[in-house]
């Protein structure tokens, strides 16, 4: 029986069950590199599944599933973590219950051992530090309340948490920098704004093509991973899949402003992905416009009110799209 603190992927520890800080409707939405988002890929559609059948799951609850498609560990222990909103609305309370409720969904389950991230301190916002205090206190008031022989991993992958343990709890274990000993020199290097060769822009300026393919190709000459998109982006794969599947979908102005930040794009590049966007927008207005009065003010034979309707209705959605035009600068 022991609280083990280390610094590690979670997804990577060899426990019994794993913990996913995740929100009352057990989806992260999109891939933002979260702990929820990670261990959603990872487990798979049978995970995704699962949580829908469940539903939903309130703050300070929890629910358990089999781990799917993250083989290190059997069971996924999905916890809903409050909202931080200033430590004043029963926010600690509902925190140090996920614990409770996890440790006990644990033991239910016969599990001998299981892994803890420092819950809330994503999206939710809790402190950091107030946070691992809620975390190591709650746990080891379980464990001398407890005869239970479980061992409890607390896994802080975030550089900041595992300062502020090694203040408060001394030396911890870090796997990630023993691992990944150029990890932080990696990274500062993947961040750098390669330089697009002068026939790549050439190509590119004369593509006449759908914005998620811009996308795309913006990815390819970067070297930006998919899952870093989503992230930079902050937008839902479901949304970039519908811009993907149907080349006539036009993305708002802040979604295709997004997607220029998610591509690392500089202001000039920022202007050109714009400009392909109002020039799709603008052609498929036209089209609408000149389809509508073709078949309201050049009737025929075939003409009746319900291709006329359809021709006003034509009209209607290309001045739209011409709004668009003039609107997505």
């Amino acid at each position: 029986m022991a609280l083990i603190i280390v610094r590690n992927d979670i997804t990577k520890m060899k426990v019994d069950a794993i913990v996913n800080p995740t929100n009352r409707h057990l989806d992260p939405g999109f891939y933002d590199g979260s702990v929820d988002a990670i261990i959603h890929e990872l487990g798979g559609p049978e995970l995704i599944d699962a949580l829908e059948k469940i539903g939903t799951c309130e703050p300070g609850s929890a629910v358990i599933t089999p781990s799917f498609g993250i083989k290190t560990c059997k069971y996924i222990i999905h916890c809903v973590s409050p909202v931080y909103r200033g430590g004043y609305n029963g926010e600690y309370e509902r925190l140090e219950n996920c614990y409770r409720t996890v440790l006990s969904l644990a033991l239910e389950k016969k599990c001998k051992s299981i892994a803890f991230p420092a819950i809330g301190t994503g999206t939710n916002r809790f402190p950091k530090a107030e946070a691992y205090s809620v975390a190591t206190t709650t746990i080891r008031n379980f464990l001398l309340a407890s005869d239970t022989d479980i061992k409890i991993y607390l896994v802080l992958h975030n550089r900041e948490l595992a300062e502020i343990s090694r203040k408060v709890d001394g030396e911890i274990n870090d796997y990630i920098s023993k691992t990944y000993p150029n990890l932080q020199k990696k990274q500062a290097i993947q961040t750098e704004k390669p330089e697009v060769p002068a026939k790549a822009k050439e190509d590119y300026a004369g593509q006449d093509k759908p914005f998620a393919y811009m996308c795309e190709w913006w990815m390819d000459q970067k070297g930006i991973p998919i899952g870093e998109f989503y992230s930079r982006a902050n937008i839902l794969k479901a949304t970039f899949s519908r811009l993907r599947t149907n080349s006539q979908v036009v993305p708002k102005k802040n979604t295709a402003l997004a997607c220029a930040i998610g591509l690392k794009l500089d202001y000039d590049q920022t202007q050109d992905l714009l400009k392909q966007v109002r020039n799709v927008t603008l052609l498929f207005g036209l089209l609408f416009i000149a389809l509508g009065m073709l078949l309201i003010f050049f009737p025929n034979e075939m003409t009746n009110l319900l291709w006329i309707i359809f021709g006003i209705a034509s009209l209607v959605f290309g001045i739209y799209r011409l709004i668009r035009y003039f609107t997505v600068q």
